[in-house]
């Protein structure tokens, strides 16, 4: 269920601990521009379990979360992941399966942000061939996010990714 936004902090906060005294609801606040909402859902078990599973992934690995979950389910990955400043996205794995992707490489993209926020207009960065798959993802990621171009480099040493500022 989602909120007015018109609730103030205090509401907020108190749909928060009911919905915890109820043991199986789970409250979020979700920010975007300048509203901030509460979504409640009605998943503990669900939730619990996305939590167990995040919470093992060591650095560098990822996880990915199926398609067969409910629009509210793959909203509550994304929010839990982003709690656990983990780095989440919807992706296609084999021929066209949908997921979200977990993956915990959150201080590698807070890197790649801090090497990509001063590219200037006509300016390249080349990442090495050495990144891995996830990493790799993470600079597509991050560079879209940024508003960059990034692309592919098929080099003698593997795969480099090069994202530039063509604005």
């Amino acid at each position: 269920f989602d909120f007015p936004t018109e609730l103030c902090e205090t509401q907020r906060r108190a749909v928060h601990f009911l919905s915890e005294e109820m043991g199986y609801l789970t409250a979020k606040t979700e920010v975007s521009g300048d509203e901030t909402r509460v979504v409640v859902f009605y998943m503990s078990d669900f939730a619990d379990e996305v939590r167990r599973t995040l919470t093992a992934l060591k650095p560098g690995e990822s996880k990915a979360f199926l398609m067969e979950l409910s629009p509210q389910r793959k909203r509550l990955v994304h929010l839990i992941a982003a709690e656990m400043g983990l780095w989440s996205h919807q992706t296609t794995l084999g021929k066209l399966e949908q997921c979200v992707e977990v993956i915990n490489l959150a201080d590698f993209a807070a890197f790649v942000r801090t090497q990509l926020l001063p590219l200037q207009s006509g300016e390249q960065h080349t990442f090495p061939a050495a990144l891995s798959e996830h990493q790799c993802k993470i600079v597509h990621f991050v560079a879209a996010d940024l508003g960059l171009l990034a692309f592919t480099l098929n080099e003698k040493k593997g795969r480099a990714v090069a994202v530039a500022h063509l604005a």
